[in-house]
């Protein structure tokens, strides 16, 4: 509820960008395709650790991710992304964007919402945008008894003349449904050589024989 409710503030403040969608959504798989829109969404990895994904300034079929642990994305949550952007591309491109790292283990979820007010607000939060860690508890209750705007967290230092540092990975997409293989059974057309989910398609094992996709029969 903490994070949906910042969400919201930043929602209301800019509505220009897209995303913000509740993180509960995420447990039954229902966000809504933000396609080529620049979005921000704050997402739960591993039922306990919270990050920051977004678009905003990247090129296209291509996120960014600001994760105070600074750790790549599970395939769950690749395939969660890939269903956010939803291109036709063959692959996106997931930008591992290192941030602040985070003192303990308790305050991943502030950092993630903290990173996504800097992007709202033309920051950067990567290292060279430096958290008043101790501070941002205290000050995300302040802007929660206001209700009506939530500005950059609290921080020691902005230098925007550092290199930023980014490992890059692409992750190939398949299927109409453009989401990765995930290891639960593919099928290749033999006409147009696209790979489909087994599940999509509506099968539970491949053809031995030729077979072809629905675009292609």
């Amino acid at each position: 509820k903490i994070i949906f409710a910042a969400e919201q503030l930043l929602h209301r403040q800019h509505p220009h960008l897209s995303g913000f969608q509740d993180p509960a959504l995420q447990q039954i798989g229902t966000f809504d395709v933000q396609g080529s829109k620049e979005f921000v969404q704050i997402l739960f990895e591993r039922e306990n650790h919270w990050l920051t994904v977004s678009t905003v300034g990247c090129d296209v079929a291509t996120v960014n991710v600001y994760d105070c642990m600074n750790s790549h994305l599970s395939t769950p949550l690749k395939k969660i992304v890939a269903d956010l952007i939803h291109t036709s591309n063959k692959f996106i491109t997931i930008n591992y964007v290192k941030m602040q790292y985070q003192t303990g283990t308790s305050d991943c979820g502030l950092f993630a919402i903290a990173a996504a007010c800097s992007i709202c607000h033309g920051q950067d939060p990567t290292g060279q945008l430096k958290y008043k860690q101790e501070a941002m508890r205290a000050y995300l209750l302040e802007a929660f008894d206001d209700m009506t705007h939530l500005e950059p967290f609290p921080s020691a230092s902005y230098l925007r003349t550092q290199t930023t540092r980014i490992e890059s990975k692409e992750v190939p997409v398949y299927c109409s449904c453009r989401l990765p293989n995930d290891g639960s059974g593919m099928v290749q057309c033999s006409t147009c050589k696209e790979w489909y989910h087994l599940r999509c398609m509506g099968i539970s094992l491949a053809p031995e024989e030729r077979w072809d996709c629905k675009l292609c029969s």
